[in-house]
């Protein structure tokens, strides 16, 4: 359909100058190039489209009717066209974003702000439901995951990988002692960020050295670190959390980490993408969220 366009338009230009050698000349080819591609044309159709003369080029009666009809569509493409280099130009439209509720609010939002900022063309509709979007048959832009990842046929880029480690408020320590070791955790009371076939155990490492923690007793478990930190900062107990949600609550003394040289698997960050050919509105948020993921929790390779 590509080549059958660009000959149609070369011929447009043919039938409206009456030259070859004009048309080349507003078209930017060499003349050769602008018979080859009628010719194209017409061994395509099976018809003869022009007439050359000693003075002119004349149409025949089949290309008086095309130019009638090829005008109007060859107008459309170049319109169609000038839009999108436009958009590349001066990204705008609207971008439908999937997001883990858990990084919505912490980095999501921010990025959204400086977005706004910068280009302000670009409206922005955001999806903080639990469920699995298709990005495809939904219309969404790009999704952000956390954790592992099902295979698609989707383009995914990793952009981050959290440090996952433990945390409590200080009055839950004072009240039930500080862990020196992670078999001291066995007696407290732990808040377990739950995932699908998940039996709360933790799997701690520091180093080489490698402890797991089973569940015992009474655990409190969910699906969403936003709910974790809430019960953290309660004092409900010791808990999972990633680096950039603690953050704030660690400079303000909200919450203390626990056995800081210890950590739990850390959690990749992803993006998705319907392919890899994406629009400029999508490709300048992508941009300024990877500046900022880099900028506190760059990914492992």
């Amino acid at each position: 359909m590509q080549p059958l366009l660009g000959n149609l338009e070369v011929f447009v230009a043919v039938g409206r100058a009456r030259s070859f050698s004009r048309a080349a000349q507003s078209l930017g080819l060499p003349t050769s190039t602008v018979s080859r591609r009628i010719a194209e044309l017409e061994r395509s159709l099976k018809l003869q489209l022009f007439v050359r003369t000693t003075r002119r080029v004349e149409l025949t009666e089949a290309a008086h009717r095309l130019l009638d009809r090829c005008e109007s569509i060859v107008e459309a493409a170049r319109e169609a066209r000038a839009e999108v280099l436009g958009l590349a130009a001066h990204p705008n439209g609207l971008l439908r974003i999937s997001i883990e509720a858990d990084v919505g609010t912490v980095l999501i939002a921010p990025t959204i702000a400086e977005l706004a900022q910068k280009f302000p063309e670009i409206a922005v509709e955001l999806d903080l439901s639990p469920r699995r979007v298709d990005l495809i048959a939904e219309g969404f832009d790009l999704a952000i995951r956390l954790g592992s990842l099902p295979d698609s046929s989707l383009v995914v880029r990793q952009i981050a990988s959290l440090n996952v480690g433990l945390y409590a408020a200080p009055g839950y320590l004072k009240r039930h002692g500080t862990p020196r070791s992670p078999e001291d955790l066995k007696p407290h009371s732990r808040l377990h960020l739950m995932h699908v076939n998940d039996p709360g155990n933790w799997h701690l490492s520091a180093g080489r050295r490698k402890a797991v923690v089973e569940r015992r007793g009474a655990l409190i478990s969910a699906n969403n670190m936003t709910m974790l930190r809430s019960l953290l900062r309660l004092g409900m107990g010791i808990g999972v959390m990633d680096q950039i949600m603690a953050t704030e609550d660690l400079s303000s003394g909200t919450l203390v980490r626990v056995l800081p040289e210890w950590s739990l698997p850390p959690v990749a960050v992803s993006l998705l993408t319907p392919g890899r050919l994406i629009p400029a509105k999508t490709r300048v948020f992508i941009d300024l969220l990877t500046q900022r993921f880099s900028a506190r929790a760059p990914p492992r390779r």
